[in-house]
């Protein structure tokens, strides 16, 4: 199975329990809060709620590394375009 199959899985498996616009209300809450909230306080909450094997989570853009196969590390990030917020699984690093 190549990447693109896996990451497009991942990611509908993401949009079909929720976890994208919970990612996408915690990315927003951040934006307003960045000054006032702690960071860590993101990356527990993101590592207990998404059911994947992350490695990292980012500000910016925001999301997270995770373990896309045993070789293979992706990156969950949300990109700001027209206003809104794409989800989008990129696994060329």
């Amino acid at each position: 199975m190549d990447y693109k199959t896996i990451a497009d899985k991942i990611m509908e498996q993401l949009e079909d329990k929720g976890h994208c616009d919970y990612m996408a209300n915690l990315a927003w809450r951040w934006d307003d809060e960045k000054d006032y909230e702690d960071f860590n306080d993101y990356i527990m909450a993101i590592k207990k709620r998404i059911p994947l094997t992350i490695t990292k989570v980012t500000k910016r853009p925001f999301g997270f590394k995770f373990k896309m196969t045993q070789n293979k590390i992706a990156h969950f990030k949300l990109m700001k375009r027209n206003g809104g917020l794409v989800p989008t699984i990129d696994w060329k690093q």
